[in-house]
């Protein structure tokens, strides 16, 4: 029987898919998309899962799609394709104040205290009021990283 190939988009969809008819979050659903993903290189998984985490046009879903992409994030460890802060900044605008895994998942990439200096630097340039509550909330999701 021929392996089914897996698009970056097929993915998504099926993270998407998977929030949408199990709600917040499917054991089940989760194994198998990490699965797919342990199969990609880490710049494919990042990209996926960075996606899923910025997309904006799926308001009723944010919090479980971040919810989903970010414990992949997190468990997967991809590395971050972008350049740190981007990545950070480019979350900022959209992140849902309850997923601690986005702020771990970089403070274990990078170091805690590299990602609070970014934070720091981000509070002075960014002032959008979203943005700024997003950067109170990751640095107090910091604070139980170990450093």
């Amino acid at each position: 029987m021929p392996t089914m190939v897996w698009s970056k988009e097929r993915i998504i969809q099926k993270i998407y898919w998977a929030v949408d008819h199990y709600g917040h979050f499917n054991p089940q659903q989760y194994s198998q998309i990490a699965s797919v993903l342990q199969k990609l290189n880490s710049a494919e998984v990042f990209e996926i899962l960075y996606t899923v985490l910025t997309n904006v046009d799926r308001p009723a879903t944010r919090f479980a799609d971040q919810q989903f992409a970010g414990r992949l994030l997190l468990d997967l460890e991809p590395m971050c394709t972008l350049e740190l802060t981007d990545a950070i900044q480019g979350l900022l605008k959209c992140y849902n104040l309850s997923i601690e895994q986005v702020p771990w998942y970089f403070a274990q990439q990078y170091g805690k205290q590299v990602v609070l200096e970014i934070l720091e630097k981000l509070r002075t340039e960014l002032t959008c009021k979203q943005q700024q509550q997003s950067i109170e909330k990751w640095e107090w999701w910091l604070q139980a990283c170990k450093d």
